[in-house]
């Protein structure tokens, strides 16, 4: 019997066909139904292959946490495009190692980080710009996608190709290439369905970067599995805990240092909004001292940590 290969962008697939109407990701007053993230990722997923990238060729990604990063990273798992995802406050010239160390002849970038591009756009083969002034430094995206096929592309992806390039931060020396395989990361997303309680109908928040490993698949994991994903652009405790309240969130993901901006913002969160649907709290990348997480247990009481 032969097992169907694991791809990344296979939640969005069956969600699309399941739950067509429901919201898979939220930002502001912007919302994207399961339905319009598999259209709107086959469109890009089509138009970057007809423009002559082939599967197995990178493409960088630089953006903040945005409504489009959902899309853009099941597009390219459609396509299989491997995603080198750029971090926002890199350099220039760490943008310049990195493209041309991970072989990227595209880039999608979000436009109000089109200046950490500078120079460097005119040797790609493409680059598609979103958001606020979008088409001034690269091609506009939603011109891109408007005039794409909306048909899935269905390339054939080996489930241990890759789906991610992610680059190490550098200290000890250049940045690393650490290849994520579309496997590994779809488990990596099983794993968090059964510890912290996401998939169908499950609402959670992208809180930590997207273009980190652990800020994108705690964030993607939930239009992935079926549930939905409310975007936080920039951490801001005061907007953290208002759409806490606003989109009945269940699970948040957080580090230690975002806990302390809470707590200096408001001893009692659960005083001043309305935080009855939070059920998990979880935390990773540091260890979550003794004494802020009895604060954190004493503050959200009943929550999960």
């Amino acid at each position: 019997m032969t097992k169907a290969a694991l791809n990344m962008a296979d939640g969005v697939r069956r969600f699309g066909r399941a739950t067509p109407g429901a919201v898979a990701v939220r930002e502001g007053d912007r919302e994207l139904t399961f339905a319009a993230l598999d259209e709107r990722s086959n469109r890009l997923a089509t138009a970057l292959l007809g423009r002559g990238l082939r599967p197995g060729e990178p493409v960088a990604v630089l953006s903040t946490n945005t409504m489009e990063f959902f899309e853009i990273a099941t597009a390219l798992a459609k396509a299989g495009l491997p995603m080198v995802p750029l971090n926002p406050k890199n350099t220039v010239p760490d943008n310049e190692y990195i493209i041309g160390h991970s072989a990227a002849r595209a880039v999608i970038v979000h436009a109000p980080l089109a200046e950490n591009l500078a120079g460097l756009t005119d040797r790609l083969d493409l680059v598609l710009e979103f958001g606020p002034g979008a088409g001034e430094a690269g091609e506009d995206y939603e011109a891109f996608l408007a005039a794409a096929d909306p048909a899935d592309p269905r390339v054939p992806v080996d489930e241990e190709a890759p789906f991610a390039i992610a680059y190490t931060s550098g200290t000890t020396g250049r940045p690393k290439g650490v290849l994520l395989t579309h496997r590994g990361r779809v488990l990596t997303a099983y794993g968090t369905a059964i510890e912290y309680g996401l998939g169908p109908g499950r609402r959670t928040i992208a809180v930590a970067p997207m273009y980190l490993g652990a800020g994108f698949s705690f964030a993607y994991a939930g239009p992935q599995l079926g549930g939905t994903t409310t975007v936080l652009p920039s951490w801001d405790p005061e907007l953290f805990l208002h759409l806490l309240a606003r989109d009945r969130i269940q699970s948040s993901f957080l580090v230690p240092t975002h806990a302390q901006h809470i707590r200096r913002l408001t001893e009692e969160p659960r005083s001043e909004y309305d935080l009855s649907a939070l059920e998990t709290l979880y935390f990773n990348a540091a260890a979550l001292p003794v004494a802020l997480k009895e604060w954190v247990a004493g503050a959200f009481p009943g929550v999960g940590i």
